[in-house]
């Protein structure tokens, strides 16, 4: 650097006294005035570059240093191009012809390492030139290096040492999403490793870990779902413990202030995520409402959902509006839709009606009279008609037929039908009711 100094000092010391003697010369002539005006801005020109060059070859030396050598090579090469030949500057030439070749080598050395030989040859050949540094051992020695088959594999190429490269920041973030938990995000990373590298053995043992992994979890999910599989069965056989006899029996039938639940506010509150129905019949149709009443209803004391009765009557089978009726198809798709509005669409696709006739949901033709009969059974308590005789208690459990009272005279027990006809229940023409005490049900056609 010294010495790279001394001349760069020297050169400009030099023509600095030629601007003197320029400047100081007569002027005897117009012609020698033009002479020396020429002199003058090339020596001024000179100068200039000479600041120039050394500038660069600083930048460059800093770039050498920091191992940026594509920098380097490209100062100095600028540095030795504004020297020109010459006694004056030939010492700075020198100097940047020797800096432009020692990094050149350094910069064909990666060149080489990355697969580009032909940009290392063509540099080196470059600053092997007669007038650069045909000397540079360095130069000469890489040169020769880089023609060996041994010490430089020359299959390599500069898509391999990318792919290289590419391997590497995809195993570092394959890693990264296994470290996470995500297993999947892993695996295709790691795919996509082998699609660059078929034979990668660091993606197939990470892929072998996350399988490894899985594979523990699947056992756990396995023994958790047969645990709950047999905790069903389980629970299969467990007796139901019924209430007891005095406990309060929901019904209008025993307590007259008795309400049943308002069933259109169930049907309300049931809401269905997703209905998919396609070109389905009022059966398929009512079977889902049913079933997603089920699903939905809040389970009772015995831990059961019973849903919503929904009960179709459409008259005599052969006429003309059942036909209909049962021609029709309905086409739902919607998500999050309550029962109620449903039941709508379905009985508005189908020419039916639908309405609550206090127990459950029954669909009727459209403007079909409320005065039809229908057929129900309900399951009542064994003791529920035992306040029904008319006179004194009975002895027996049946309280429909006739028994003897403590002095032996016969009492007249009450009727069924009585018995709902004192209750407020109506009977027109064609109405009845029976009763069966062996399974506590309670048959009515009536009205809705």
């Amino acid at each position: 650097m010294d010495k790279l100094c001394f001349a760069y000092r020297k050169l400009i010391s030099h023509t600095g006294l030629a601007c003197v003697l320029t400047l100081s010369a007569p002027l005897t002539a117009p012609r020698v005035c033009a002479q020396e005006s020429a002199v003058q801005k090339e020596l001024h020109r000179r100068q200039n570059n000479a600041r120039k060059a050394y500038s660069l070859l600083e930048s460059g030396d800093r770039a050498y240093q920091k191992h940026d050598y594509q920098t380097a090579v490209r100062d100095y090469s600028a540095a030795f191009a504004l020297l020109p030949v010459g006694v004056l500057n030939h010492e700075l030439r020198q100097a940047a012809a020797n800096r432009y070749a020692t990094a050149a080598t350094e910069r064909s050395r990666a060149l080489a390492k990355g697969g580009s030989y032909a940009e290392a040859r063509q540099l080196l050949d470059t600053v092997l030139k007669p007038d650069i540094a045909p000397a540079h051992l360095g130069a000469l020695k890489l040169r020769q290096q880089i023609e060996d088959p041994i010490r430089y594999n020359h299959a390599l190429t500069k898509q391999h040492v990318r792919n290289i490269e590419k391997v590497g920041h995809l195993l570092r973030k394959a890693e990264g999403f296994y470290s996470l938990g995500q297993y999947d995000q892993a695996v295709t990373v790691y795919e996509s490793v082998l699609r660059l590298d078929p034979f990668n053995k660091a993606a197939r043992r990470g892929m072998e870990k996350i399988s490894a992994i899985k594979s523990d979890y699947y056992r756990a999910a396995r023994d958790h779902r047969r645990a709950d599989m047999l905790a069903e069965v389980d629970k299969a056989w467990e007796l139901h413990v019924p209430a007891a006899e005095h406990s309060v029996v929901p019904g209008h039938l025993t307590d007259p202030s008795f309400r049943p639940p308002d069933l259109r506010d169930k049907l309300t509150g049931i809401i269905v995520d997703r209905i998919d129905l396609d070109n389905a019949s009022l059966d398929e149709a009512l079977d889902f409402v049913r079933l997603q009443s089920r699903l939905g209803d809040a389970p009772n004391a015995a831990g059961e959902q019973t849903g919503i009765n929904i009960i179709l009557n459409i008259g005599d089978q052969a006429s003309k509006t059942a036909k209909i009726i049962r021609n029709a198809r309905i086409t739902l798709k919607a998500s999050k839709l309550p029962l109620s509005k449903i039941l709508d669409y379905i009985t508005d696709q189908t020419h039916t009606q639908w309405h609550i006739d206090g127990v459950g949901v029954l669909v009727t033709p459209l403007g079909s009279s409320d005065g039809a009969l229908i057929s129900k059974t309900f399951h009542v308590p064994p003791n529920f008609l035992q306040a029904a005789a008319i006179k004194g208690k009975s002895k027996d459990d049946d309280v429909f037929g006739e028994a003897d009272d403590d002095n032996g005279k016969k009492l007249t027990k009450i009727n069924i039908t009585d018995f709902l006809k004192q209750s407020g229940v109506s009977f027109p023409d064609g109405a009845t009711a029976s009763y069966s005490p062996a399974t506590n049900t309670l048959t009515v056609h009536n009205t809705r």
